[in-house]
């Protein structure tokens, strides 16, 4: 993944905390603390969504922009299947 790809990733997280008005740091906090299989409250259920959402957006920036470059270096066009015969 190159630098630019990690930013926008970072960026698309960043963009759904702030939607939230989320902290990021405290989605996390509450994520480990889900993971560690202690009781979470209700308040932690609605961060660790957020850091689901977030970690989701993150994920997805990153992917679509290394399959649009791998796209770009196949040339994925030439290996469509033309118009049945």
């Amino acid at each position: 993944m190159s630098e630019k790809d990690m930013a926008l990733a970072i960026q698309a997280a960043e963009e759904v905390f702030a939607q939230h008005g989320a902290d990021p740091m405290a989605c996390e906090v509450a994520n480990q603390k889900q993971y560690s299989d202690a009781e979470i409250t209700r308040d932690e259920t609605l961060l660790c969504a957020i850091w689901e959402e977030a970690n989701y957006a993150a994920w997805h920036t990153a992917t679509i922009g290394w399959m649009s470059m791998f796209g770009k270096a196949c040339n994925l066009n030439e290996l469509r299947p033309g118009p049945a015969s």
